[in-house]
Formats: C-alpha cells, sequence, structure tokens
C-alpha cells in the first residue's frame, strides 16, 4: 500500500521563525499538534514506508495574505481567522491528522495517496473548494487563496528533508504570484541555495569593488550627437563571470543595500563625467542620468548625498539626471514626493523610467517634479510593425510634449525604429542601434552616421486606398506600419521620404542591396536605371513613376518578372499620388505570383491591371 504524508504549511512567515517554532509543542490557539509532533509522525510514517516499500509525500499549502489581514484588523482578529481555518481544515479532512506549526502555518498528514500527480489533484481539490469559503470575523467577511508545495521521498529521506522541500515547494508557488500548487524538484533547492549564495557573494561584491560602472550613450535622433549617457552597474562575478543585472540587482534590493549601490554608481559617475569634460570628450552640455529605486526615494539621507557628491566631484547639478521607475513612484508617494521636491531644488533633473510599465497614474507626471520620461522599450520594439505600438508611443510623446516634459525612447535596435521615432517627433534615444553600455575608456564621443535624410515632417497616410489625403501632419504610423504590403512614400522629387516594415523585407529579397530603397534615396533614379529588381522594365517604371508625380496620371501599374533563391516571382509595382498642397506618390509592390494573389487584387481593383506605356 502506497503511503503518502501531506503537510500543509502557511505562510513564509513561519520559513524565516523555523527554529523557534521547533521550541513549542502544542498550540495554544487551536489545540492542535505542532511542527515537532508533525515531524514525528512523518517519521513514523517513513518508517512504516521503509517496510512495506511505499513512499511518502509532505505537501505544504499556504495561506496567501494573511499579513494583509492582521495589518487591517488587528492581531486579534488575525487568531479568530487562524482558529476558523484550522476547524475547516479538520472538518475537510476528518481521516488525516491536521497540525498548526507556528504562527499561521498549519499541517496535514495523508497516508495512502498516490503518484504525484495524483497527490496535486487532491491538493488542487481540496484547497479550490476552501478558497471558495466565506470566513466571518469582527463583521468582515473573508475569502482566502492558498499557496501548495509539494515534496516525496526518496532514499534516505527524513522527516526534516520532506518538511523543508515542500516549504521550498510553497515558497516558489508564492513567489509565482500564489494560489498554486507546485511539486518540489531538486532545482528549487539548488534554486535556493544558489540565491544565498548570490545574497553572500554580492555583500562581498559591493564591498570589494568588484561592482563596475558601465555608460550608454544617449543620443539626438536627427544627427546622432551624443548628448547624454545612462550609468549602469554590471558586475563581473570572480568564478562566474558577468552576472545579469536582472539577476543581482533585485537581490540588492532584498537584502537592502540599494543605498550602497546608488551611491556607488552616483559618485563614479559624476567623476567621470567631469574627467571627460576635462579631457574634451564630451560635449559641454553632457548630462549623466543614474538609476534610484523604490528604497532610495525613502531614505532620508538620499538628498544629503546628492549633494555632497556634486560638492566633491566639481559636477554641475544641471548636468546630473536622477531616474525612477512608476513603480517606485507609488509605492510611498507622499515620501517620494517630498524626496524628488528636495532633489529638484538641487537644480538636478529627474526622469520617470521604463515609463508605461508600471502601475502610475498619469496624473503623477504632473504631481512629481520630473523634466523627462524614458520610453521604455517594450513599446519601442514594435515601431515600424506593431500599429498599436506605434499609437501608444505616439500618445506618449504627444502627452510628454502637452506637459513640457522631454522624451527620451530606449532600445533602439534597428533603423525601422529610428526613423519611427524621427517621424513621430522623439527627439532623443538610446540603444545598441549605436552602442551599448561600455566602460568608460571605450565610451564613444560620437558617432559617424547621416543625419536624418529629411527635415519637413512627412505627409498624413490616412488611407490604405490608391488616393491619401493629407493636412501637412505627420505620417500615420499606425495606418501605414499596419499594411501587409510593401509600401513606400515617395517626394515629389523621387526621394524615398518613408517606408514600412515590408517594403523593408521587400528589398531585402529583391533589391540588389537593402539601401537601394532606403529612406534618403532617390527613387526616380533607381527605376530609371538597370541595376534594380524591375531589370528591362526600369525604364517603363521610371516613366510612370514621373508620370504620377507631375498628375498626367491617377496611378500606374507594372508587372514584372523577378528571380531569387525561392524561384521566379511576378510582382506588380502600383503608384499612386497623393493629394495634398506638396504632392508625392504611394509606391507599392506585391508579389503577385500565385493565382490567388493576383486574382484577389484584380476583383479588390475591380479592373485587369496592365503595363501603361504612358510616359
Amino acid at each position: 500500500m502506497t503511503l503518502v504524508v501531506i503537510v500543509l504549511l502557511v505562510s513564509l512567515a513561519s520559513i524565516a521563525a523555523g527554529p523557534e517554532l521547533r521550541r513549542c509543542r502544542a498550540s495554544s490557539l487551536t489545540g492542535l499538534p505542532n511542527q515537532n509532533m508533525l515531524e514525528d509522525r512523518v517519521a513514523q510514517a517513513l518508517n512504516r514506508a521503509d517496510r512495506d516499500g511505499s513512499n511518502v509525500a509532505v505537501v505544504l499549502i499556504g495561506i496567501d495574505r494573511y499579513r494583509v489581514v492582521t495589518d487591517s484588523l488587528g492581531h486579534s482578529a488575525g487568531e479568530a481567522l487562524l482558529a476558523q481555518f484550522a476547524s475547516l481544515l479538520q472538518e475537510a479532512v476528518p481521516d488525516r491528522p491536521v497540525a498548526r506549526v507556528g504562527g499561521d502555518v498549519f499541517a496535514v498528514v495523508v497516508e495512502g495517496a498516490g503518484a504525484v500527480v495524483g497527490t496535486v489533484e487532491w491538493a488542487q481539490r481540496q484547497f479550490r473548494s476552501a478558497s471558495h469559503h466565506r470566513f466571518e470575523v469582527d463583521g468582515s467577511e473573508l475569502y482566502l487563496a492558498f499557496s501548495t508545495g509539494i515534496a516525496f521521498s526518496g532514499p534516505g529521506a527524513t522527516a526534516e528533508v520532506l518538511v523543508r522541500n515542500a516549504e521550498v515547494a510553497m515558497s516558489r508557488a508564492k513567489g509565482a504570484g500564489g494560489a498554486k500548487v507546485v511539486a518540489f524538484e531538486e532545482r528549487d533547492l539548488q534554486a535556493v541555495r544558489e540565491r544565498l549564495a548570490l545574497e553572500t557573494d554580492l555583500r562581498h561584491a559591493l564591498a570589494e569593488a568588484q561592482i563596475r560602472v558601465v555608460y550608454q550613450p544617449v543620443v539626438r535622433t536627427d544627427d546622432h550627437r551624443v548628448i547624454g549617457a545612462e550609468a549602469l552597474a554590471r558586475w563581473c562575478h570572480p568564478r562566474h563571470g558577468e552576472v545579469p543585472p536582472g539577476v543581482f540587482v533585485p537581490v540588492v534590493e532584498a537584502l537592502g543595500l540599494s543605498s550602497e549601490l546608488t551611491s556607488l554608481v552616483l559618485r563614479t559617475a559624476c567623476a567621470q563625467v567631469v574627467r571627460w569634460k576635462a579631457e574634451g570628450k564630451v560635449a559641454d552640455d553632457f548630462r549623466v542620468s543614474v538609476n534610484l529605486c523604490a528604497d532610495d526615494l525613502v531614505n532620508p539621507k538620499l538628498v544629503e548625498e546628492v549633494g555632497e557628491v556634486l560638492r566633491t566631484s566639481g559636477l554641475e547639478p544641471g548636468f546630473l539626471a536622477l531616474e525612477v521607475t512608476e513603480t517606485g513612484l507609488v509605492r510611498d508617494p507622499e515620501a517620494a514626493l517630498e524626496c524628488l521636491r528636495a532633489i529638484r531644488r538641487l537644480g538636478v533633473h529627474l526622469a520617470v523610467d521604463d515609463f508605461g510599465t508600471g502601475y502610475s497614474s498619469l496624473s503623477y507626471l504632473n504631481l512629481f517634479p520630473v523634466d523627462v520620461v524614458k520610453i521604455d522599450k517594450s513599446f519601442v520594439r514594435g515601431l515600424g510593425a506593431d500599429a498599436n505600438a506605434t499609437a501608444l508611443v505616439r500618445g506618449i510623446l504627444s502627452l510628454t510634449s502637452a506637459l513640457g516634459l522631454t522624451a527620451v525612447a530606449e532600445g533602439i535596435e534597428n533603423d525601422i525604429q529610428l526613423e519611427a521615432l524621427r517621424q513621430l517627433g522623439c527627439k532623443f534615444a538610446q540603444g545598441f542601434f549605436w552602442c551599448r553600455a561600455v566602460p568608460p575608456e571605450k565610451f564613444p564621443s560620437s558617432f559617424d552616421m547621416p543625419p536624418a535624410p529629411h527635415a519637413k515632417p512627412l505627409l498624413a497616410l490616412t488611407t490604405p486606398g490608391p488616393r491619401a489625403t493629407d493636412q501637412d501632419q505627420h505620417l500615420g504610423w499606425a495606418v501605414f506600419d499596419a499594411l501587409p504590403t510593401a509600401a513606400a512614400v515617395i517626394g515629389n522629387d523621387g526621394t524615398v521620404l518613408a517606408t514600412n516594415l515590408s517594403w523593408k523585407r521587400f528589398t531585402s529579397k529583391y533589391g540588389r542591396t537593402a539601401s537601394n530603397y532606403a529612406v534618403g534615396t532617390n527613387y526616380l533614379v533607381f527605376c530609371d536605371s538597370s541595376q534594380g529588381p524591375l531589370a528591362a522594365d526600369a525604364a517603363l517604371a521610371g516613366r510612370g513613376l514621373r508620370a504620377v508625380l507631375a498628375g498626367d496620371r491617377d496611378t500606374f501599374a507594372l508587372e514584372y518578372d523577378v528571380a531569387d533563391g525561392d524561384g521566379p516571382h511576378r510582382l506588380l509595382m502600383l503608384v499612386s499620388p497623393i493629394v495634398s498642397r506638396r504632392g508625392g506618390a504611394v509606391v507599392t509592390h506585391l508579389d503577385i505570383t500565385s493565382p490567388a494573389a493576383t486574382s484577389h487584387h484584380h476583383k479588390a481593383s475591380q479592373r485587369q491591371l496592365q503595363p501603361s506605356t504612358n510616359g
């Protein structure tokens, strides 16, 4: 007969208080056995399992957010809730021993359970039902949620090991948001051990100067001029190498070491910028930004330290910016507001980092004395491919402009995103497109890249149809980027003013080089040449394009053949005028190789498109 022991523990608070709990022998609140008695029963079950060759499982189940009850209703209300839960637990498993192992921690010992899947399903059924139970405490109606961790015995298993493993699994369930059932895996214990080692190593790293500061340039989108940098912490572990910031920074915050890390980066960055300016490596108006965490905003010594760093480094306050996240602002808004106002009085700039990803209200932009908004890379990533992302970025830029704030886009990785930002009016950005974060000796003073090919705003493409009107506004990216066809906006002089993502893909596949059709290229001249994908029809395409731009034709269509690695393809080039004060045209290329594509296009246009001989 399979033997399984299921232990239900409630709350992470008990894990930290483990040694103290073990000194107790009984629960005076509920009269239930405690953790020592529980482990005795688990040990007895393991002995029986050894005799009959069965297995033992320990399942720990924790009440989520119990602290909220005691904080809001008081300690006595919390005890009353625990007593009710203990009674409910005993009723739910009348044939199994129930224990309270300390604080808000309970245990149920179940013998005769089946395999892993069956045990998990049993726990899910029991506590799904309990989560719908209504508790009444001091006139308040309460409902509970539960996190469950399960551990199964192996050779040489002990009661203490099984309970510990189940606690680890329960911790993972809580860490995943709670209200989950998680079975213990060896990697869970390994993760706990690695976390403990990481915490110890990180303390040594801060004390032994293993943390270094790197810098990512902030540039102007129109001419690629470097106007600032974001200072970032990096950790090269002596044995494991580079540890990602996403791994060690949360640990720093959890250990309460944020002030030490912030101080290190702040002092290093300010001194470095002063050296760069003395060497003439950066412009006089160069600004460096340093990240703050939520704990920094409630640190009473932060403002004093910022002032002291500015004095000792010699950096003028206007050349320093401190970045805070939306999440940091909402943790304690009153304390954050007081802190940021004091920093602003020093003359230091303030930026909201990762804007749009936190939980703050838009009114916070008006409440807090920030003057820079950094658009999160999750929005920038979709520019040129996702109409919704483009619309969101446009909205953020409109909001910052209306409030008189400066916008900086993060995470630019390609020219499509850069061109979209230019057209949306974003003047400053940073990302891998220019440079990764680098050590100070490798920081670039400038980038040898061509400036934006046009300074005028693009036409507003309001419809994907062949004729589009505009009011001399910016290009309608939400429509243009969403077009599944390869489309570009051409100026009266034949210059490519804008392209969508499909155009980039088209030129990469059929063009001699992708740059042949890039923004700034004179497409009219290119069509007149024999070097493009139009081959023998190049001259005809050039004359047709000129005719549309001159107003001699409403549209021009040309079908032509090309060959690539996939074999021969039949393409359609369609040129349609833009009706506006500036003029111009939309050039579209369609792959009509398949009969279905040709039929669909012909049906949509309601006529058979043939090559035109009009020049």
